[in-house]
């Protein structure tokens, strides 16, 4: 996975106006919940895409609690998502052929390992010793 701070941003941006498409109420603690980000990274990443024309954000009233918004993606958030669902999509199947790749290197040193092997290599004789005490030491 690309760990860039850029792709990370993106990523979570994507993962946030995912949430919000579906569920326009969902409050940032919730977001912060399903996301795994902090309280504190929602609302940085709300408030920057509220400034981006991403989002709007619409106060109404809950018997719960009056403090209370709804994240509606704009025309330019609807066309961001696009946009980072795209990229995410490319660098998953990037890493999604580098892993098919990897495997089926693994799969095929198991198989080079698994063969059957001539009798003399199935009971390879011990290395020789070499040292003080070994055969070929010098007198």
């Amino acid at each position: 996975m690309n760990n860039h701070p850029y792709h990370r941003d993106s990523e979570h941006t994507l993962e946030v106006l995912r949430i919000l498409e579906d569920n326009s109420a969902a409050t940032q603690r919730e977001l912060s919940r399903r996301t795994h980000l902090s309280l504190g990274k929602v609302n940085f990443l709300i408030k920057s895409m509220i400034e981006r024309g991403l989002l709007k954000a619409r106060r109404f009233t809950n018997a719960k609690n009056k403090r209370a918004y709804l994240y509606v993606l704009t025309r330019k958030g609807m066309e961001r998502k696009i946009m980072l669902t795209r990229g995410f999509l490319e660098r998953k199947m990037r890493e999604y052929e580098q892993l098919k790749s990897e495997i089926q290197d693994l799969q095929q040193a198991v198989k080079e390992y698994d063969a059957p092997r001539p009798v003399d290599e199935q009971h390879p004789q011990p290395p020789q010793a070499y040292g003080r005490n070994s055969p070929n030491a010098e007198q």
